[in-house]
């Protein structure tokens, strides 16, 4: 090929780069790193440590620079015209001559076994020769504090070795910084320095370039002192490489620097094969020529390989700034194109051209060894002879099966076709007999037969691992194991046959790496470093379609995988299409916080870690489709596992964000097969995908904590001869499998641990298939130790086959079941011992479960645990339909408190009925949930000959809560047969010693009883510890609706694996026990409890004798659940408390915040209003003005009986309004959804079955949607929340949205809530409508609710006369401020003219007084003191006259004078009031009626 005049031109700069004068410091990035600093980085370089001449602020400011995240290379302008018709014109480039004009000098080790080590002295048996063997864990040592100072040197065997880079590898054994502050120095046979170098800082390995220094030896000398003594050197490998000479021959040149002031494009020289921008270079090799490039391969124009091109080039990059385009080699002529990438023994730097230099450190974007980089270039690589032909297909038949030799395989004519085009090409037959480590078998092709669609092999296939590992080597070269399955003998388990070779190869040298220098960890052929491809930073459109890779990948090193998209951002329109992966190191094909690519119809075959992946959980919009992985392994050695991604467990899919689609792919033979590890979101879509023949789990959402917001669908898939687990859940929520088929596996769908809301649907579970018995003896060699044993080559060893596997799990609905057929699970004997063979199996913690959604009482700890719903499970046959876990019964007999209620007769050929367990010697348990069935109504349930469950045909169970103060068990008697049973207290939760403000002593709530009835009439009492009947204090039976939630130590409810937990509907099964099977003992009106008896705190102190409370805004007590006896009594509650601080008041609420009333200085009886009634948990809490320590302790306290009717009645002044019980209220307020809105304050009566927006509080943390708003407003504790189940309800009724927010975990917010912004901002744009409130329209009548807000002031009451009064009853934490003065004037600010102010619990409810006008703090008077409590109201009187103004307090039965001022010279006219509360507080303002009738007495 001729160069043109123009080609001529624009490569001039490139051929004439060695013709610089002597005196000009040649330059280069390209294999310089960084002196003294780690190069773990994937691309951006910290500051250079060399010494720079000429300008060095200029050198600083450009060796400063590296590569961002948010950065990203751009496409080269000079590149627009530039074009594969270029490429065929006349001014194209023949690229043998850009490869001519390269520095084509290779680069070679100078001290790798033939140099000569010594050292300063020699310990431990380590001499230094260790620093030269290329092993790294094998270190020289010199002795301890002997040598002054230490040193290690080594030979070269010439006095004029020009020494270029210098690699240390430290010593791992814990002692790196023995290294800092060494010198690393080049001497001359006289052993004068000729160059010297600093270890700074403490790291795995240091890269040092002595650019061409002449000398004789390297010697490492450590002349600094740790702890006054010199310190041993220890080093784990040296490796030194000789300057590179340039082209022309001339003598070493100073190893290339960026001169400052220099054009990164013009003036650096790195002896590349390198293509300008705006040149187009078309390969003109077309012999097969092998093609030595050792500077590598820089493309900043287009590089062309057209269909004539037939070469392999051997490079250590290729960097693609521009473009690479390769079109599909001519078959005809059976040209192939190999890019095989070699090793040069250390880390590659790309110079980025000038448009891209600010991308870069001024050494260049470190791509690492062996790297295919791209780097705001394009790939266009179309390698496939026709689009059309597939690279994988299942295989339709073995036509020579019969003769054993399995050499002719019908794949399909259009299969045939392509496949045939060049005999001699190797496919992959996928094993799907079950795991086997490296089971697939590789056949080479000897002819085709396009008609029958068959393709012939040479030989029969056998075992091919892929791998040089030594543990592995005896896998090549094995017959398959058993059968090979085909659509023809195996129809729904069909093995895959894929092409493995292809006409284009990016290959590489695959040498022992290390990670880290950490050798020991690893054995030797784990470490493996091929090459890689990295599209880096670069948003272009990428095509790479036919493209075979081998040995790419590098163990342990983050970034380095066969095709990696690397931070790209949206590239839509880029393909990963039909290209094989083949003994990859280290994953597939990687898309990494890059969007929109599709991968498809790709193979992978050998490879080690995950495979296809999305790696950092944000990526979104990739397509895998119809891909096929076969042979993973994990990445085993310790230093080779990245990060969190789990590649010790590989996965040939690895879903990090499942906002990605995943269509028609197979995973056969891997460690996992599908693993969705985490995110909110479903899934974008999971169809037609395939996992069969894994070691763990063909589908996995294990450790991921999958949990999305929606339900997430998995439809048409199937998972099958996995040897442990088809489908694998723990911790998930929301999934919903569609259409599955699971067959063949250790266990079809393992359950455990706090599974909630997952469905399965119309599938298929098969424990066995007949062909997998008929093998079952062939597949049974005897294995007796080694790793063979251990990874299941024996591929159903363990014999135990499980259909559904359930665990216990607390608090959550547990999977459902609908339309599941099982089949395949009849026994089984393989010649030499019975499968254990089950469809349903509980096991774990020992749940008890419904058809229906049943319950548990979880054997140890008592909590209670929900299973699974069953509607449409259909079964072959029962007689291995149901059991309980074997071994956990025999080896655990505590934990055999568990139940199974088979609702429709699906399991056992009685019909209906209950199963529950008995011990091996044939007992049933000691559980009181199983006393009430009398032996003749249960029997062995089942011919299993280790079954130990019993069915008890026609019973039906129920869950029974009783919650009582018995102080010890719970006596159940049947009255019917007398029988009897006792049920010790459930204990749901504990409280240790440590959290919050800290405990002195555990403390457990004894409130819950819970039983497992059958349906029967009993009378139920109440012992006490010593087993004595007593009366308790409160008794009542519920089953269905809110019952409890579970919490963790920290009294916390962990919202993502505890949710709340509701008692299950009365369950299908019939007749069961309900409210009228049940007598309850008489219940005392008298009640103790002492302080150890409460239920759990906010921020308080639990001691031995007491609870200590802090101040109300940290919470209180809560106590009960308290019989308050029927409506209409009149009590009183005495309380043993004490004062911790002075000017305290204990204040005693219902759970719903009612206050019943207070005490202060020495009181200790608090009258029960006699609206109160019914069961309620009671919390106390303290009151002072000030303060953060401890105010008071709760001792205990009694409910006293009924006063007699005789006696006066009287309730604290002031009291709360209490509803009346009865008829529930009709009407209900509305309150503003926000203070900031128009309707700011605003509220209205609304009849319960309008439609008004919702909105919800809850008083803890409930997770995603909930919200803690406006905290110095709203009040401690309250959460709010709009978006509920991502639903925005803005026309709903009361009782909906009531029936909304429970079913969520919360409540309606009361009115003061709404008001005191706790919903504002929560989202659904709700801030200016008016909202639902819990609170009824008659409890609140004539109260002003206040937000804080200091700047709106509210109406209050009705005209004034000029002299009068207003008593008013207030509830606020502090400022509480009334203005008095004329209607005319409209409140719009906080300053309002021509009003006199009064205000009350100023400056944190310190001080209050009168105000001339409203602001006027200058000319106020004021008293001190604190007359606001916060949760209760204070009542106050204003009077005035046309000469003064006066506000007083109420104190029991009399005023209290406070402050007066005098009003005649103010000239205000009075005729109206407004409140307003603010800095910090909101508040409730009331008329006050008159003082109780007692103070008439």
């Amino acid at each position: 090929m001729n160069l043109s005049l123009r080609a001529a031109a624009l490569l001039l700069p490139l051929l004439l780069h060695d013709v610089q004068s002597a005196g000009d410091e040649q330059i280069s990035g390209r294999h310089l790193r960084r002196n003294n600093k780690s190069s773990s980085s994937s691309l951006g370089l910290e500051e250079s440590d060399e010494t720079m001449s000429g300008n060095e602020e200029d050198l600083r400011r450009r060796l400063m620079k590296v590569h961002h995240d948010d950065m990203m290379f751009q496409a080269l302008s000079c590149n627009a015209n530039v074009s594969v018709d270029t490429c065929l014109g006349p001014d194209a480039v023949p690229f043998s001559t850009i490869v001519a004009a390269a520095d084509l000098t290779p680069f070679d080790a100078i001290v790798k076994g033939v140099a000569e080590a010594t050292q300063s002295s020699t310990c431990w048996g380590r001499p230094a020769s260790y620093a030269i063997n290329g092993d790294h864990g094998n270190f020289s040592h010199t002795c301890e504090n002997s040598d002054s100072p230490a040193w290690w040197m080594v030979d070269f065997g010439d006095d004029n070795t020009a020494v270029g880079e210098v690699e240390i590898v430290n010593c791992q054994s814990g002692r790196k910084y023995r290294m800092v502050g060494a010198n690393v120095e080049v001497l001359d046979a006289d052993m004068s320095i000729v160059a010297s170098k600093v270890v700074e800082d403490e790291q795995d390995i240091y890269y040092f370039n002595f650019d061409g220094a002449i000398g004789r030896h390297l010697r490492i000398i450590q002349h600094s002192k740790f702890n006054q003594a010199y310190e041993p050197l220890n080093i784990g490998e040296v490796e030194v490489y000789r300057a590179p000479a340039l082209a022309t021959g001339q003598t070493p040149y100073e190893h290339r620097y960026i001169k400052p002031g220099s054009n990164l494009t013009s003036e650096y020289v790195t002896g590349e094969a390198h293509i300008p921008c705006g040149v187009c270079a078309i390969v003109d090799y077309t012999n097969g020529d092998t093609v030595e490039i050792p500077r590598g391969i820089n493309v900043e124009g287009m590089l062309y390989f057209p269909p004539t091109a037939n070469v392999e080039l051997r490079t250590p990059h290729l960097y693609v700034q521009g473009n690479l385009k390769i079109d599909a080699p001519n078959d005809d002529d059976g040209n192939k194109i190999k890019v095989h990438m070699i090793d040069t023994g250390y880390e590659q730097f790309m110079i980025p051209h000038v448009e891209n230099e600010d991308q870069c450190s001024a050494v260049g974007c470190n791509f690492g060894k062996k790297a295919v980089g791209i780097a705001g270039g394009t790939l266009d690589i179309q390698a496939l002879p026709d689009p059309s032909c597939p690279t994988w297909t299942f295989l339709k038949a073995v036509l020579d099966e019969e003769e054993g030799t399995n050499q002719v395989l019908e794949v399909g004519s259009k299969a045939a076709e392509c496949w045939g085009r060049r005999l001699g090409n190797e496919i992959l037959i996928t094993d799907t007999i079950g795991w086997k480590s490296y089971a697939s078998l590789i056949g080479t092709i000897a002819s085709v037969n396009i008609d029958a669609g068959t393709v012939t092999l040479s030989s029969p296939p056998t075992t091919h691992t892929e791998s040089n590992e030594k543990d592995f080597s005896d896998f090549n070269g094995q017959a398959p194991a058993g059968w090979i399955s085909t659509l023809a003998n195996d129809p729904d388990y069909p093995a895959e046959v894929a092409i493995l070779s292809s006409s284009v190869t990016f290959d590489a040298d695959t040498t022992q790496g290390n990670a880290g220098g950490r050798s020991w960890h690893c054995n030797v052929e784990q470490r493996r470093i091929g090459g890689h491809m990295m599209i880096s930073h670069t948003s272009a459109v990428q095509r790479i379609e036919g493209v075979e890779f081998k040995n790419f990948g590098q163990s342990g090193k983050l970034g380095r995988y066969p095709i990696h998209f690397h931070i790209c951002g949206d590239v839509s329109g880029s393909i990963v299409r039909k290209n094989i992966v083949r003994s990859s190191h280290q994953r597939c094909v990687v898309v990494h916080r890059s969007n929109n690519v599709i991968v498809e119809e790709n193979v992978a075959f050998g490879h080690k870690g995950h495979c296809f992946m999305t790696e950092d959980r944000v990526e979104t919009g990739n397509v895998f489709r119809k891909n096929l992985g076969a042979d993973g392994q994990s990445l085993t050695c310790v230093e080779n596992i990245l990060g969190d991604k789990g590649d010790n467990q590989a996965s040939t899919y690895w879903i990090s964000n499942p906002k990605n689609q995943f269509i028609d792919n197979v995973a056969a033979g891997s460690i996992n097969g599908f693993w969705i590890s985490g995110g909110n979101d479903p899934i974008g879509m999971f169809s037609g995908n395939i996992a069969h023949s894994n070691l763990n789990e063909g589908i996995k959402l294990y450790e991921g904590n999958y949990r999305p917001n929606a339900p997430s669908l998995f439809v048409n898939s199937k998972s099958f001869r996995n040897y442990r687990q088809g489908v694998r859940l723990h911790l998930n929520k929301n999934i919903v499998f569609k259409g599955l088929l699971l067959a063949d596996n250790g266990i079809a769908v393992s359950s455990f641990d706090n599974n909630n809301e997952i469905v399965f649907e119309d599938m298929t579970v098969i424990g066995l298939t007949a062909k997998a018995r008929e093998f079952s003896v062939s597949l049974n060699p005897p294995i007796s130790s080694g790793l063979h044993k251990e990874t299941g080559i024996c591929r159903f060893c363990q014999h135990t086959i499980s259909g559904v596997k359930f665990a216990s799990d607390p608090g959550h609905t547990q999977l459902s079941l609908q339309s599941v057929s099982f089949h395949g699970f009849e026994p089984h004997f393989d010649g030499t011992s019975e499968y254990d063979i089950l469809a349903l199996r509980l096991w774990g913690a020992f749940p008890g479960m419904h058809g229906a959604g049943g319950t548990i009482l979880h054997g140890g700890d008592k909590r209670f645990w929900n299973m699974p719903f069953l509607e449409g499970v259909t079964i072959d046959s029962t007689d291995n339909g149901f059991d309980f876990e074997r071994q956990l019964l025999t080896d655990q007999p505590q934990k055999m408190h568990g139940y199974f209620q088979d609702v429709n007769g699906t399991f056992h050929v009685d019909g209906p009925g209950v199963f529950i367990p008995q011990d091996s010697s044939g007992v049933v348990p000691d559980a009181p949930e199983f006393s009430f069935l009398a032996d003749h109504r249960c029997n062995k349930a089942n011919s299993r000959p280790d079954s130990l469950a019993l069915f008890c045909a026609g019973s039906c169970i129920r869950k029974v809560f009783v919650h009582s103060n018995c102080p010890g068990d719970l006596l159940v008697t049947s009255t019917s047969t007398n029988e009897q049973s006792t049920f010790p207290p459930t204990r749901f939760r504990t409280l240790s010693a440590g959290w919050g403000k800290g405990y002195a002593t555990d403390v457990w709530s004894t409130n819950l009883h819970v039983a497992f009835l059958p349906n029967d009439h009993y009378q139920l009492g109440c012992k006490n510890e010593s087993g004595e009947i007593v009366n308790p204090k409160y008794m009542k039976v519920t089953f269905d609706g809110k019952t409890y939630q579970i919490r963790n130590n920290n009294n916390c409810c962990e919202h993502g694996w505890y949710d709340m937990n509701f008692a299950r509907p009365p369950p299908l099964c019939s007749p069961y026990v309900d409210q009228g099977s049940f007598q309850l003992p008489e219940v005392p009106l008298y009640q103790h409890y002492e302080a150890n008896e409460f239920l759990h705190p906010s921020n308080v102190a639990a001691e031995a004798d007491g609870i200590k409370l802090w101040g109300v805004q940290f919470g209180g007590a809560h106590f009960g659940p308290v019989n308050f006896g029927t409506p209409g009594e009149s009590r009183a509650v005495l309380l043993n408390w004490k004062k911790l601080s002075s000017h305290v008041r204990v204040h005693m609420r219902l759970d719903d915040g009612t206050l019943i009333g207070s005490v202060g200085n020495n009181d200790v009886e608090i009258d029960i209003p006699p609206e109160v009634s019914g069961i309620h948990e009671v919390i106390f809490t303290a009151h002072r003005f000030a303060g953060t320590h401890h105010f008071a302790k709760i001792i205990s306290f009694d409910i006293l009986p009924p006063f007699p009717t005789t006696s006066p009645t009287m309730s604290p002044a002031p009291t709360s309004s209490l509803v009346p019980t009865g008829i529930p209220p009709s009407m209900y307020e509305l309150a503003c959804g926000s203070s900031a809105s128009a309707c700011a304050g605003r509220r209205q009566s609304a009849e319960i079955n309008e439609l008004h927006p919702l909105r919800c509080c809850a008083d803890f943390d409930l997770g995603k949607a909930w919200e803690r708003k406006y905290p110095n407003s709203c009040p401690a504790g309250v959460f709010g929340a709009s978006k509920l189940g991502d639903t925005c309800h803005k026309a709903v009724t009361f009782s909906e949205g009531k029936s909304i927010c429970e079913s969520k975990g919360g409540r309606l917010c009361t009115i003061r809530e709404v008001l005191s912004n706790c919903v504002r901002w929560t989202g659904c744009q709700l801030d200016k409508e008016m909202i639902w409130t819990a609170t009824d329209t008659k409890s609140v009548m004539g109260i002003v609710f206040t937000p804080n807000d200091n700047s709106k002031w509210f109406p209050f009451g009705s005209t004034l006369e000029d002299t009068g009064e207003l008593a008013f009853s207030v509830k606020a934490t502090n400022d509480a401020h009334v203005a008095l003065g004329s209607a005319e004037v409209h409140p719009t600010s906080r300053y309002v003219p021509n009003h006199v102010e009064i205000f009350i619990g100023g400056w944190g409810n310190k001080r209050s007084g009168i105000r001339p006008a409203t602001g006027d703090v200058k000319n106020q008077i004021e008293t001190s003191g604190a007359y606001l409590s916060g949760s209760d109201y204070d009542t106050f009187r204003i009077s005035w006259t046309p000469t003064d103004i006066k506000l007083e307090h109420l104190a029991v039965c009399d005023w209290v004078p406070m402050v007066t001022m005098d009003r005649s010279s103010l000239g205000i006219i009075i005729d109206r009031a407004i409140v307003m509360t603010g800095w910090g507080s909101s508040g409730e303002f009331k008329h006050f009626q008159g003082l109780p009738s007692s103070c008439e007495a």
